[in-house]
């Protein structure tokens, strides 16, 4: 049985969400309305990378 793993909104930004399967793959990415209000686009790239980074690191390795 295939589990996801999602890990919340971080408390520092409450921007971004993922969830990833057991294998680490992302299944589903969540971008807060407020992205939109930004125009740090650097800013937005590491704070997806680090929650995909994040629930990557939840899911047990097969």
């Amino acid at each position: 049985m295939l589990r996801n793993w999602r890990r919340p909104p971080s408390r520092r930004t409450g921007l971004v969400a993922a969830t990833v399967n057991s294998s680490g793959d992302v299944v589903e990415l969540e971008l807060d309305d407020r992205v939109y209000r930004t125009s740090d686009s650097a800013a937005l790239a590491a704070a997806i990378t680090q929650t995909i980074r994040a629930a990557a690191s939840i899911a047990p390795s097969i």
